[in-house]
């Protein structure tokens, strides 16, 4: 939920989950994000447990978002 008291409006995320010991590449990242701007999610969570270093300074694709996380 985010706004203030009597406008409230729900925020939804879809969580991208990486290869278990590979790396997300950017390309990757922005097919995610492509998609869940499609969807109608407002925020892209990324997991995984290496990013390569183009994709690592990626924190926003138009109005999505994105949150990168490590395992």
């Amino acid at each position: 939920m985010e706004g203030v008291a009597g406008e409230l409006r729900k925020k939804r995320a879809v969580i991208f989950i990486g290869p278990e010991f590979g790396t997300v590449s950017r390309p990757d990242l922005v097919d995610a994000a492509h998609e869940a701007g499609d969807a109608g999610f407002d925020v892209l969570i990324a997991c995984a447990f290496n990013y390569e270093a183009q994709a690592s300074e990626f924190h926003k694709l138009g109005r999505i978002p994105i949150s990168l996380r490590r395992a």
